[in-house]
This record gives structure tokens, C-alpha cells and sequence, in this order.
């Protein structure tokens, strides 16, 4: 399974907090003693809840200074009590992610080192203060003996069109900039409110500019940034303007006829599922040109339709994509690697499911388009030889944030989507009526691939751990019953999430079983989480779920012990005997994808839950039927 899609839908909860709000909405706090405080956006902010943590602050999740702060910045963040990941979404969007009891974290898939490592305390999640704070554009600086937290241009990113160039900025808050006279061949621009960690000079290889100048100035409560960009001959500068949420964007045309530079080696053909790019961060290098091999994104053509609003997004050429929808209503794909032919974008349609489309070039490779929706609305994702067909209905449903992958062009492709649906209530507890039998649900399965990467694919790994926890189970004189044998959907294929579960729980529930285990494999949005975690839901699971997990952390798999945890998966949540998940390991986290290719590691993992039942459920019983002979 993957954290967004459909083996075990989740109905984890969300903390989803405010939009922007003005600088003077926030309202100070009372202090913990020693506690941190800021000067934030002309108020005092003190955190309440927080304690030092080599040279930084453990500040719980909750504390209301760090939801002020993170209410103010648009971020949305997703973590529930027994989860290990804790999830920001910033209104860019860029995914920054902690794990508790793990130093690593994550800006989008570029990992970086805190002091200390998250921790859970009294029902709440800590979090390093600083750190976080630097991860969302916010420098804490000292102002006479208060500490300030200052908004910051955070990167400058050129990027290659076919006229000239693309100058990108982004910042804690929306930037909004003057135009000052100028010298010919240089463009200046002032940038009020927001400090930089930009590079004092950069040098840069275009074919449009050769220089971005940063100079600080105002105070530190009131900051002031100018950014000078030097022209090379014959080069102009449309007038900036703000893009896609965070973003200014500076068009530039032409340039010295005849310049050119170093032509970068042809990239690897699109990967059908991968993570999204990294924001640049200030000080890297230039990326270099776009390869001609790139896709071209010709239009983007969008009109509301009968129920529902239409989005045609041509292509030329062949690229990957993937889509993902955030907590908040948000919704964007990503294609690459492509060029944006056509100018950004940044309206308002007048349609009922969506308030806002944003086109633009990401980064080099890689081209956005973006959607507010106005509720929970279904989204369809239909790829093509000429692009990508996105529509989003009138009907609404319960979703979570997910996510999808497929490829454009002359092999279009799309990774099965899941359909929404509702919990309904799970049945009543019962006596297995065949207390040998044990039912295994390897995840996926037909039409359902499940998590996929670097040619790995969750089906296929499920049913060869099933297959050898079928065959250690035999012979140890247990019944056993497979969900499915083959590469086959259990219910039919293109089914709904609710049918396609449902129909594994019955194969459990009308046979009477005594016991049940999904067997999965996990995956993410970037390489960072790993681990094997066992899940369970009734209050019967969990001895069960505890036995298989013992096993499991002393067979010493390699991986990272993530524990036992409840969640509301669907499969354990519906099968009337006890039942259990396990994420047997991360396909997305390259040192997990290297144990999964190991047939000998399978088999240890196969021989682990084995056991465990074992730990359970002792020698096998005989069943009812032969006990009535």
C-alpha cells in the first residue's frame, strides 16, 4: 500500500488550518518560563508549550503561537496521535516532513538534519522549533535583545525557455515588488517586508542574464530587499508580477545573437512514478537548458462543461506525469520533463468546482498546473498521445490527500486511481466456524498495481511473500485460503475501492476463518520514510498484531522497527476474527527497495509472520467439521 491510495483507505484525521490572514490577526500567547518569543508580523508571539533541545526548541504541534504561525503562512499539516509521520503543506504547494524519533527530515524529496528528533509527549507531537520555522522561509534574528522571525526570499531560479529566460523567486509570504529606474541592462527590483538568504552575487550562465545582485536593507523588524538583475546585450524584461501563490516570476526575451552555452547531456526517459521536485534553494546552481528530448506543453485549455469543469492540457511529445490533491482542496499535476511554450498563468475561471488555475514552469524539467477546488470534488486524470484531459465533477466525496502517476505520448499510460467511498459499519464479532483456516490478502492485485518504482511493483511483491506464507503455513498444518492466487482483482476489475475491499473481507467472513493477514508494501511521496509497521483496528487485532510484529523486529529484516499501530484500515476493520496489516517495507526509500529485491529477505519476512501466527495461535486446531466426525 501506499499512504495514498487504495489498499487501506485511511480515515486518518487532519489539522487543516486558516488561509493567509493579515499580520496584525495574530494574538499573543501567554509564555512558558524560558519559553521561546518572537516579534512576528508586528506582534508578540510567545510558544507556550516548548522546551530547549540542543540549541533549538521542542514545540509541540498544538501550541497556539506555532499554529498562529503556520495559520498565517497558509500551511496545512496532517498527523493524528500513534502516527509516526507528521506532514506540512505549504501554499505552494511543497511537502516538508518529520518522523518521530527520526533527526532526518524532508523538503519535498531533499533531506536535511535537525538537532533532535521529533517526539511524542502527552497525546502531541514536538517538533524542532528552528528548524521548521527555516524550512517554511522564516530566519529567526536578533532585534535589541527580541527575536524577530523574518519572511525570506528563499530561492532565485532561472530557468531556459525557447525566447530567453524565466526568473522565478520564492518567499515565506506572496511577493509583491516594485520596479525601480534602471541603468540600461539592468533591471532592479524592490522587494518590501521580506529579508533574503540569497547569495550576496550570483553569476549566472543564460542566455538572457548574467547576474543577480541581492542587497539587504531596512531594519530587522521591517525589512527591505533589492535584487538586481544584469541583462546581457540585447536582452529585455517584461514587467514582474506575482505568480502561483509564493511565487514572482520575471519573463525575459532575447538576448547576445549567437550566445550559447554547453549543451547538458540527454536526460533518462520519464519515470512513470516518481517525487515531486524540489523547490531550488538559494545559492545552487543554475540549472542548465532544457535537452531537446523534453516534451512541450503547448496550451492549456479550460471551460466548465454540464456538471462538471474541463481542462485540456496539450502535449508534444513524450513525458511522465504525476497528480497529487492536498488536504485543503488543492489539486496539481506535474510533467516532466517538459517546457512551458506558452506564458504563465494565473485566472480565476467561472465555474462551480473550481475557484483558481495556475500554470508555470516548476523548474527546468518541469511544468505545473494547478487547481482550488471549491470542495471535495472527483477529479479524473485521462492521458493521450497529444496530453492530458483533467476534469473535476460536480459530485463530491471523502477523500484524503493522494496521489497518481502516468505517462503522456506515444505510450500514455495511467496508474489506476482510486474511487472514494464511505466507512460503513463493520459486522459483529464471531466464533470462527473453521478454526484451522487462515486467510492471506496479498495487497493489489489486476488492475491495481499498487506503489511502483525502479521496475519493482507492489502486486507482484505481496503475491510472492503471500505465496511463501501460504506454503510455511501448509506445512505446519493450517488451512489456508488466498484473496487471490494470480495477478487478478478479487472483486473484477475497475471495481470500487469499496467492492474491491469488501471482497476480501468476505472471503475471510463467509469462510469462517479463524484468522486474517494483508500483506503490503509501503510507499511515499519522497525517498525518506522506511520501516516495517503492523497495523490493526479491533481490539482483537491487537494481541494478534503484536505477536506478528515481535517476529517480525527479531528477524532482523533490516529495517527500521515502525511499530504497532492502530489505524482504520478497511480489511481489519471488517473482518469479523482477528486481524492484522503489515508494511512489510518502503518501495520509495531506495535502502528498503534493495531488501525487497532480495528473494532470500521475502522469504525471511514470509517465515517471520509465520512464526508469529504461530506465537498466536499455537499448533493449529482441528476444525469443527472434523470434530463433528
Amino acid at each position: 500500500m501506499h499512504w495514498i491510495h487504495r489498499c487501506a483507505v485511511r480515515t486518518g484525521s487532519a489539522i487543516v488550518l486558516g488561509a493567509l490572514a493579515p499580520f496584525w490577526a495574530l494574538a499573543a500567547t501567554p509564555a512558558a518560563k524560558n519559553a521561546p518569543s518572537f516579534w512576528f508580523g508586528h506582534q508578540h508571539l510567545s510558544f507556550a508549550r516548548a522546551s530547549a533541545q540542543k540549541g533549538d526548541w521542542a514545540v509541540a504541534l498544538h501550541d497556539t503561537a506555532l499554529q498562529s504561525v503556520l495559520s498565517k503562512l497558509g500551511v496545512s499539516v496532517a498527523w493524528q496521535n500513534g502516527e509516526r509521520y507528521v506532514l506540512l503543506t505549504t501554499a505552494e504547494p511543497r511537502i516538508i516532513s518529520f518522523a518521530v524519533g527520526d533527526q532526518r527530515y524532508d523538503m519535498e524529496d531533499v533531506s536535511a538534519q535537525a538537532p533532535f528528533a521529533p517526539f511524542v509527549r502527552n497525546g502531541d507531537v514536538y517538533l524542532p522549533l528552528y528548524t521548521l520555522l527555516r524550512a517554511l522561509y522564516l530566519e529567526p534574528k536578533s532585534d535589541r535583545g527580541q527575536m524577530v522571525l523574518q519572511p525570506q526570499i528563499a530561492s532565485a531560479d532561472v530557468q531556459s525557455t525557447r525566447d530567453g529566460s524565466l526568473l522565478v523567486m520564492h518567499a515565506a509570504f506572496p511577493l509583491h515588488a516594485r520596479r525601480l529606474p534602471s541603468p540600461n541592462g539592468r533591471v532592479i527590483y524592490d522587494f518590501a517586508g521580506v529579508g533574503s538568504t540569497l547569495e550576496r552575487v550570483r553569476k549566472v550562465r543564460d542566455a538572457s542574464l548574467s547576474e543577480i545582485d541581492v542587497q539587504m536593507g531596512g531594519t530587522t523588524r521591517d525589512p527591505d530587499t533589492k535584487v538586481t538583475i544584469v541583462l546581457v546585450p540585447h536582452a529585455r524584461a517584461d514587467d514582474g508580477k506575482s505568480g502561483d501563490h509564493l511565487d514572482f516570476l520575471l519573463v525575459l526575451h532575447g538576448g547576445t545573437p549567437g550566445f550559447n552555452y554547453p549543451a547538458p547531456p540527454s536526460p533518462p526517459p520519464p519515470a512513470i512514478e516518481s517525487s515531486p521536485s524540489p523547490e531550488p534553494s538559494g545559492g545552487e546552481a543554475t540549472p542548465e537548458p532544457t535537452a531537446p528530448s523534453s516534451a512541450v506543453v503547448t496550451g492549456v485549455e479550460a471551460q466548465p462543461a454540464a456538471g462538471e469543469f474541463d481542462a485540456q492540457i496539450s502535449v508534444s511529445g513524450n513525458a511522465g506525469y504525476e497528480w497529487h490533491r492536498l488536504l485543503d482542496n488543492r489539486w496539481y499535476v506535474d510533467i516532466h520533463p517538459a517546457i512551458l511554450q506558452i506564458a504563465p498563468r494565473d485566472e480565476t475561471p467561472s465555474a462551480a468546482q473550481v475557484t483558481s488555475l495556475r500554470v508555470r514552469q516548476l523548474s527546468a524539467t518541469t511544468v505545473r498546473v494547478a487547481l482550488t477546488l471549491t470542495g471535495q470534488n472527483e477529479v479524473d486524470v485521462t492521458p493521450s498521445q497529444s496530453g492530458l484531459a483533467i476534469s473535476v465533477k460536480d459530485s463530491q466525496a471523502d477523500v484524503v490527500a493522494r496521489s497518481g502517476t502516468g505517462s503522456i505520448g506515444a505510450l500514455a499510460s495511467a496508474a489506476p486511481v482510486p474511487s472514494n467511498w464511505k466507512f460503513t459499519p463493520p459486522p459483529a464479532s464471531s466464533a470462527p466456524t473453521d478454526p484451522r483456516l487462515i486467510v492471506i490478502d496479498p495487497g493489489h492485485g489486476g488492475s491495481d498495481t499498487g506503489a511502483q518504482n525502479s521496475g519493482l511493483v507492489e502486486k507482484t511483491l505481496t503475491l510472492d511473500i503471500s505465496s511463501r506464507l501460504r506454503s510455511i503455513l501448509l506445512s505446519r498444518g493450517w488451512e489456508v485460503r488466498m484473496t487471490r492466487s494470480s495477478d487478478t482483482d478479487v472483486y473484477g476489475p475497475g471495481a470500487s475501492d469499496r467492492d474491491e475491499l469488501q471482497a476480501r473481507v468476505d472471503v475471510a467472513n463467509n469462510g469462517g476463518a479463524r484468522l486474517f493477514v494483508s500483506v503490503h508494501v509501503n510507499s511515499f511521496v519522497n525517498g525518506r520514510p522506511n520501516g516495517t509497521t503492523t497495523y490493526y483496528y479491533k481490539a482483537v487485532d491487537l494481541p494478534f498484531a503484536s505477536a506478528i510484529h515481535r517476529r517480525l523486529v527479531s528477524a532482523a529484516l533490516g529495517t527500521k522497527d515502525d511499530g504497532v499501530i492502530k489505524e482504520t484500515l478497511y480489511v481489519v476493520h471488517h473482518t469479523t476474527m482477528p486481524a492484522v496489516l503489515v508494511e512489510t517495507a518502503f518501495l520509495s526509500n531506495p535502502d528498503d527497495r534493495a531488501l525487497l529485491r532480495s528473494p532470500d529477505w521475502l522469504e525471511k519476512v514470509a517465515r517471520a509472520i509465520a512464526d508469529g501466527i504461530g506465537d498466536y495461535a499455537g499448533a493449529p486446531r482441528a476444525s469443527s467439521q472434523s470434530e463433528q466426525r
